[in-house]
């Protein structure tokens, strides 16, 4: 064997099952936003040891899915509203450009996926799926990059779209939002088509602007439940405080 390779261990091969364990139990909701979890918890749930949890643990991290707390835990990431403005500029500055490039070169290439992906969100709107829909959604984005020549825009879009599905949980619950994403789509892949440059550019603008204000929407939300849930447990507490000092 060659001097300047080393046999591969068994715990990274762990670490990235838990990394996948753990991001998608992230993605879909049973570990919510603002949750402290132990890290020696996580690997006897796991049942593996907490070396490959912690590697796990210090990617997600890196892609900005976790907080590391020292001495305390590893909390989930709440998102706060600059963070959610500075991931949707940066999801525009990225999709805008390549629907542009798109429509520019035209449909010389096959839309297959991106066809699949609509029809799949068509079916889960009838449906009512909405799991199925944002799984579908999620194609639809990584299908344009696909379309590319970037082999690089891929990947990177994974990851702020793993972070825009924890930021925006709440924004397709809205009433009628599903049906506004779809046509939302339908409208950009035929700009895409007709080659309508600005068009395209245009629809998918409006589009990101929608989805990023629909997040925002959800974020005030869930903050005011939580301010609301705050101040019952408040007077619940005042509450019993004054019954025990009259006693």
């Amino acid at each position: 064997m060659s001097a300047a390779l080393r046999s591969i261990e068994q715990p990274l091969q762990l670490a990235k099952l838990a990394y996948e364990a753990l991001r998608d139990s992230i993605l879909s909701g049973h570990l919510n936003p603002g949750d402290v979890v132990n890290e020696m918890a996580l690997a006897k749930e796991l049942g593996i040891s907490r070396t490959p949890v912690r590697e796990a643990l210090l990617e997600l991290s890196s892609q900005g899915l976790v907080e590391i707390l020292p001495r305390k835990g590893i909390r989930i990431k709440y998102f706060t509203e600059r963070d959610v403005n500075e991931v949707c500029e940066i999801r525009e500055l990225i999709e805008i450009a390549v629907v542009e490039g798109l429509a520019r070169k035209g449909t010389s290439r096959s839309l297959k996926r991106l066809e699949s992906a609509l029809e799949q969100q068509r079916k889960a709107v009838k449906n009512g799926d909405m799991v199925e829909f944002l799984r579908a959604d999620r194609l639809f984005h990584i299908a344009l990059t696909h379309l590319t020549d970037n082999r690089r825009l891929p990947k990177i879009l994974e990851n702020l779209r793993d972070l825009i599905q924890v930021m925006g949980k709440e924004a397709l619950t809205r009433e009628g939002r599903v049906e506004e994403v779809l046509e939302e789509h339908l409208n950009v892949v035929a700009c895409i088509k007709q080659g309508k440059i600005g068009e395209a550019k245009e629809a998918m603008r409006v589009h990101l602007r929608r989805s990023r204000n629909a997040i925002l929407d959800g974020l005030k939300r869930d903050s005011a439940d939580e301010e609301e849930n705050s101040q019952i447990t408040g007077l619940r507490i005042k509450r019993n405080f004054s019954q025990e000092t009259s006693r």
